[in-house]
């Protein structure tokens, strides 16, 4: 199915048919239903992109912690080397 503002074209065109016999009241209802519709699916795609974001800093800061705790170990197996030959 085809996508036309982030709505299926085919529901708009069988919303708009069954409407097209109705009152002017009905055809402000549907117009305000579209809005409604395209102003969730941008929120939507706002809120992904921001989920997306926040995910991707996480797994940055998950792998710092991880290259730091590394690093600490490793300086940490160094200088207990160092001291047991210094001893």
């Amino acid at each position: 199915m085809r996508r036309r503002g982030g709505c299926c074209a085919g529901e708009m065109e069988a919303l708009q048919d069954a409407i097209g016999t109705g009152s002017v009241d009905q055809a402000e209802m549907l117009g305000r239903l579209i809005r409604r519709v395209a102003n969730l699916e941008a929120a939507i795609a706002e809120s992904t992109a921001q989920r997306r974001e926040l995910h991707n800093q996480l797994v940055e800061l998950r792998g710092n912690v991880s290259a730091h705790t590394l690093n600490d170990t490793k300086l940490t197996t160094c200088f207990s080397s160092l001291l047991t030959r210094a001893q």
